[in-house]
């Protein structure tokens, strides 16, 4: 019966040999890591040390200060990914540190802050996405202009004396195959035209100009002769919205300086709802 009970003996000392000859080398190993500065490996060597060797109070005070090390050092990488503006790296480097020593109230306070910070990037970035599509669309919209579209270009040849200046532009409208309407407050009158070797926008514009009046297409066939006055400009005017994207500009010392260039019959207004934009 003693037989059995010493080699059962014999079994446990080798094995506990085996586990404090691998705890020997697992702590070497670390102690030379922590030599190098490599803490990381430093913390696994030591580790396995201790896992071998629970009771071994070196080994965990070796593991705790090489824990204590590696987090200042993860945290020095995060400052200087923070330095170069690498927000993730930063973040993770940061983790670490506080993973290794959760007593590293500068790394802990520093994940916050830089968890907040990568948010707010990819809010900045989702609001500049939605800022870009809507000026592609906003770029793409056709300006609903319509043209007139003459069925003749060639030159033309028209005189008329002691006429009604109606019967002129009615005249001309035939001629290229275009109605012509009229505003109410329009005011007939007798007029002396040559028109001679002019096209028919050509002359149209010069009808218009000579008699102080303007004319407004209301569709590719179809236009109406009106009065001029600021008050049918502002009937018959089209409005045209163009939006101007500024940056690095503060909008209201721009807004300041074109209104006067472009005069009254433009309005320039900011929307700062848009990013930096000028309409």
């Amino acid at each position: 019966m003693k037989r059995p009970a010493r080699a059962l003996s014999l079994v446990l000392l080798a094995g506990l040999f085996a586990g404090g000859c691998a705890a020997h080398r697992a702590s070497s190993s670390g102690k030379k890591a922590a030599e190098k500065g490599d803490w990381d490996l430093a913390v696994a060597r030591f580790t396995k040390a201790l896992e071998k060797d629970s009771d071994n109070i070196p080994y965990r005070m070796a593991l705790e200060n090489a824990r204590v090390m590696a987090s200042r050092m993860h945290y020095q990488e995060a400052r200087k990914a923070l330095a170069e503006e690498n927000l993730d790296r930063a973040l993770e480097e940061l983790e670490i540190a506080a993973k290794y020593d959760a007593s590293n109230k500068l790394a802990a306070d520093e994940i916050a802050t830089t968890r907040a910070k990568i948010q707010a990037r990819t809010d900045e970035a989702k609001r500049r996405a939605s800022f870009d599509a809507m000026r592609a669309r906003a770029s793409a919209l056709p300006i609903p202009i319509p043209v007139l579209s003459a069925r003749s270009t060639a030159p033309i040849v028209l005189k008329f004396q002691d006429q009604s200046l109606q019967n002129v532009f009615e005249a001309l409208g035939k001629v290229a195959g275009v109605n012509v309407l009229f505003d109410p407050d329009y005011r007939d009158k007798r007029v002396n035209v040559n028109l001679t070797g002019v096209t028919f926008q050509e002359a149209l514009d010069q009808l218009t100009f000579a008699n102080r009046l303007f004319y407004k297409v209301l569709d590719p066939n179809t236009l109406i002769v009106v009065p001029e006055s600021q008050a049918k400009r502002r009937i018959y005017d089209d409005v045209l919205l163009q939006t101007f994207y500024v940056q690095n500009a503060e909008i209201k010392e721009i807004e300041a300086v074109v209104k006067p260039l472009l005069g009254t019959s433009a309005r320039v207004v900011s929307n700062p709802t848009l990013g930096r934009s000028l309409q």
